[in-house]
């Protein structure tokens, strides 16, 4: 699982403590609660400030990327659990060990309890308290009657915003037989504490340095998209650290959606997750939408990003429209690494979606090849885009730690709730799907089989034809820097999800996942065309370019020595995302006789100007031919849905910058249509260096055109950024590039 540097040659971004040039910011605190007499208090050191040496803590804890540490007047302190920070407390006197006695109290929710692990009592004695935390006093300053305390927070704690509360008394007042006099402090700034993955104590600790800087601290990178031959990239800012990204999941994991003590676990959050970044049943983030209309909303092609998603949930509380898999996928990353899990979007292509658990793909056709639309519930996608997080699963008896899948796109429920995963990717290879969650619909999407099923004369059904090992394909994600070079940016991890096609361990985890199954036992034997006296096959090219005519055709050859009539009938439809099918664009059936030995082939096109009109997102299509031989009755049926080829778009500036310094990005593209593109926009987004922003181009773009178009941008931070740009227009979505930019001090 690791990227050492030492075969790579890639080794993280050296990382140098930034030096304190002014004092550290302190925050006043009030005085909360007291008790006893008033002489006994009289007698009671006094807290005058609190700094919690944000500046040095959040460079410490890798946290120093969120925006809100670098808040100009409210600065906030984000720190990891299982790790030790300081804070800086400000007397009215230097602390006396021998008199004064301090302690700490720490609490998170509405209703902190100590037996509820919400309210936590830490003394300053460095040993750990039964909730494991604990803190000491590091320095003692009778100059400046400051103290520097450590602490450090369970690698078990709830993650979220915590209270930080200190509370004096006299050591021994109690012994003396005076009445116990205390006051308790407490300042407006709530600590963030979030999942630690430098933590090996944590369950999502991760022990590589290059990956943990890919999976977490990367704030951009690509999701994979289109069909098993011809597979695309589209950059996207994740941006985890920026702006109100943090506040927003955690007030989405608030105490109205999540338990709070269920916040101590990664795997409850993921699992939580799933379910809130979609609307469905909770007032999530994204509403979902496949029809291809968004007129309420924006198009799931016009993001470029996770920021300008989450800033009008955060700004508005209401569902966001629209969005598609790729863009829950994309925002869950963003939220799993906002909150210190590991996590990358994964792309399985011709992904399955299966109904009923049967972990089959069934199709119903007539005697005549004619699908039967009403038994069809299953289908297969183009692709589909889920997630990994990456976790230990103490849950679960044996070694299934590391990456575990998980899914925000509503597609089925799970436990009542459109929620799916985590499931370990390891049970996932080894077809243990009963292991939780959700590994009997995950373990279909990337190995079913197609069946299809032929309603005979009697209107009873028989297995026409068996098609394994036709589901889930390149299953990729965004390569880190630590395993490959700038020019490779995928990364194949079918590896991890299954074994090879046709291998003895394949077969024994499709055994050992169909026993679970809602048929179990029912394993069907492979059919084919082969078996047959007339064979065919379904051809076309694996590059189609959209914006030129569609060709496909069907084989045939006659292996008998009689002749043979066979009804062709070849259709191409279009389709949704989630292939649902649109229209019927064009239908053409041919009668062809085929003497004994004879090779013959029916070929049909489909002109730009008559596919266009009907064209829907992605340029998804499906191709489907049915041939039947007179004869022998025999049906030949299959279909091939793919995605047409679009232009990238060629994004251009300067390889470094200077903080604070304004840079031209150059976007351009040329217009492989035969028509005008019209109602033209730009969308960009890029963390440090570019808050969301469409431009609406008052411009159209004649076909064969180059297009061209710059504007400025201005990094605001230190380090590698990422510029991504879609150009969207009413007759051609989704065309996008990126560009990276070193930004120096």
């Amino acid at each position: 699982m690791g990227c050492g540097s030492s075969s790579s040659g890639y080794s993280p971004p050296a990382r140098t403590r930034p030096k304190r040039t002014k004092p550290p910011v302190t925050f006043e605190v009030n005085q909360e609660k007291q008790g006893g007499s008033e002489a006994e208090k009289a007698s009671l050191i006094q807290v005058k400030s609190v700094s919690f040496l944000i500046l040095e803590n959040c460079f410490d804890h890798h946290t120093d990327e969120y925006d809100i540490t670098e808040h100009a007047t409210s600065p906030k302190l984000v720190v990891r659990r299982g790790q030790s920070f300081r804070m800086q407390v400000e007397l009215d006197r230097s602390y006396n060990p021998a008199k004064d006695k301090i302690s700490l109290e720490f609490d998170i929710g509405s209703r902190p309890s100590q037996t509820k692990q919400t309210l936590i009592k830490v003394d300053l004695d460095g040993n750990k308290e039964k909730n494991n935390w604990n803190a000491s006093i590091i320095e003692n300053s009778e100059k400046t009657a400051k103290l520097i305390i450590s602490v450090t927070p369970s690698a078990t704690c709830i993650i979220g915003r915590w209270g930080v509360h200190i509370r004096v008394s006299n050591l021994n007042s109690r012994e003396k037989g005076a009445e116990y006099a205390y006051k308790i402090y407490t300042q407006e700034h709530k600590i963030y504490i979030l999942f630690n993955p430098w933590c090996k104590e944590d369950t999502v600790f991760l022990d590589d340095e290059g990956l943990k800087n890919e999976y977490i601290i990367n704030e951009s990178g690509k999701v994979y998209y289109g069909s098993k031959r011809r597979i695309s990239g589209r950059p996207w800012n994740f941006g985890q650290f920026d702006g109100i990204v943090l506040d927003c999941v955690l007030d989405l994991l608030g105490e109205n959606n999540m338990e709070i003590q269920a916040r101590a676990s990664s795997i409850f959050v993921v699992r939580k997750l799933t379910a809130l970044v979609n609307n469905i049943g909770d007032g999530g983030i994204l509403v979902g939408n496949w029809s291809g209309k968004y007129g309420d909303g924006k198009s799931p092609t016009v993001w470029s990003g996770s920021v300008a998603i989450l800033e009008q949930y955060y700004q508005t509380k209401q569902p966001v429209k629209y969005g598609q898999c790729w863009v829950f996928s994309a925002v869950l990353t963003t939220c799993c690494r906002t909150l210190g899990i590991p996590a990358r979007s994964v792309t399985n292509f011709a992904s399955a979606h299966d109904t009923d658990g049967s972990i089959t793909i069934d199709k119903h056709v007539d005697q005549d090849g004619n699908a039967l639309k009403f038994l069809n519930d299953d289908s297969v996608w183009n692709f589909h885009v889920w997630n990994d997080v990456w976790m230990t699963r103490p849950d679960i008896k044996g070694d299934y730690g590391g990456w575990q899948a998980c899914d925000a796109t509503p597609q089925e429920k799970s436990d009542g709730v459109f929620c799916c995963g985590p499931c370990p990717l390891k049970a996932l290879k080894a077809g243990d799907v009963s292991l939780p969650y959700d590994g009997q619909f995950i373990f279909a999407e990337m190995n079913a089989d197609r069946v299809e099923w032929i309603r005979n004369e009697d209107g009873e059904f028989e297995v026409n034809k068996v098609t394994p090992n036709s589901i889930g394909f390149a299953i990729s994600t965004h390569l880190p820097k630590c395993k490959g070079s700038a020019s490779q940016q995928r990364e194949d991890v079918t590896s991890e999800y299954k074994h090879s096609e046709g291998s003895s361990e394949e077969k024994a985890a499709l055994n050992n996942a169909n026993r679970a199954s809602t048929l179990p036992g029912k394993i069907y034997g492979h059919t084919d065309n082969h078996s047959q006296d007339v064979q065919f096959e379904l051809k076309q090219q694996d590059d189609i370019p959209y914006g030129q005519a569609y060709n496909v055709e069907v084989g045939m050859e006659n292996k008998s020595g009689d002749t043979r009539n066979v009804l062709v009938t070849i259709m191409l439809t279009s389709l949704t995302p989630d292939s649902h099918e649109g229209s019927t664009i064009k239908k053409q059936t041919e009668s062809i006789v085929l003497q004994g030995g004879d090779k013959n082939r029916c070929k049909m096109t489909v002109p730009f100007d008559v596919y266009q009109k009907d064209t829907l997102q992605f340029c998804n299509f499906k191709v489907e031919c049915s041939c039947k031989v007179k004869e022998t009755n025999h049906l030949f049926v299959d279909e091939d849905s793919f995605i047409m080829d679009k232009p990238d778009l060629d994004v251009k500036g300067p390889k470094s910058c200077g903080v604070g310094e304004s840079v031209t990005i150059e976007v351009s593209f040329t217009n492989s249509l035969p028509i005008t593109l019209t109602n033209c926009t730009l969308d960009i987004e890029g963390g440090k260096i570019q808050k969301p922003r469409t431009i609406t181009l008052t411009e159209s773009v004649g076909a064969s055109e180059l297009f061209k178009k710059s504007f400025d941008v201005t990094p605001t931070k230190v380090g590698t950024r990422t510029v991504n740009v879609v150009f969207n227009s009413k007759d051609l979505e989704n065309i996008s590039g990126s560009v990276e930019i070193e930004v120096k001090a």
